[in-house]
């Protein structure tokens, strides 16, 4: 690991509780133990592996680099104490659709583990009008990057009745890649290279499938996006 990232990887870890989990079986005859990173807040509490965080940072830091990371958010109360950046997204018009909570929410765990140093909000992002139209749910630039952008574009996997399938998981993570490519091309005045595609899930079963989902789509459609599958048990999220 080279100084920079090992750095960048130390501080993200810095005041985070650190979870030895024992899974059962074992890998040619040795116990496996995996450790995983708590960032606990009074409101809510992160839950990602290690190895989720240092590959996230390692492809922060490789403009060419896909990768999938999955994280798993409890939230303790109906209550979430956003930041100013969570709030700038809650209380600022967007360009429609009833997806406000779950973009507020992408941006303050994106700040809470990676820190954002500038937002721009869905409305802030100009585009070249004579390209297709595709528009990412926000901006931002990284305090950890240095000033480099990035741009969020934020989804929910779910469905009303039944289960999600593989499919519909395959249709909506399809859709979506889709529309990054567009909008990354066509943006003017945030100057990303790269997305993150934020898909909230609300529960393993369905992070399972859209793990493999995003797996199976094609090297020209991953680009090198970041697939970030979020697990979350915050009802609003999928309401409102």
């Amino acid at each position: 690991m080279d100084q920079e990232l090992k750095a960048v990887t130390v501080a993200i870890a810095a005041g985070v509780v650190v979870k030895k989990e024992r899974v059962a079986g074992d890998v040619d005859g040795v116990e496996v133990v995996v450790s995983r990173l708590m960032f606990q807040y009074l409101d809510l509490t992160i839950h990602m592996s290690r190895q989720a965080v240092h590959d996230l940072v390692s492809a922060l830091n490789d403009n060419q680099q896909s990768i999938i990371i999955t994280a798993n958010i409890d939230v303790h109360s109906t209550h979430v104490d956003f930041s100013q950046h969570g709030r700038r997204i809650l209380y600022t018009p967007n360009a429609g659709g009833p997806s406000i909570m779950s973009e507020a929410l992408s941006a303050e765990i994106m700040d809470r583990i990676l820190g954002i140093r500038r937002l721009f909000t869905e409305c802030e992002v100009q585009y070249n009008k004579a390209k297709p139209k595709a528009m990412t749910d926000y901006a931002c630039h990284l305090s950890l990057k240095g000033g480099g952008g990035l741009g969020v574009s934020v989804t929910r996997a779910m469905v009303h009745r039944g289960r999600l399938t593989s499919k519909a998981a395959r249709r909506l993570v399809t859709k979506k890649a889709k529309g990054i490519l567009k909008s990354t091309d066509a943006v003017l005045n945030c100057s990303f290279q790269r997305q993150v595609l934020h898909i909230w899930v609300p529960n393993g079963s369905d992070s399972a499938i859209v793990r493999r989902a995003c797996s199976k789509l094609s090297p020209s459609l991953k680009s090198n996006t970041i697939f970030l599958i979020t697990t979350v048990n915050m009802s609003n999220v999928f309401s409102a």
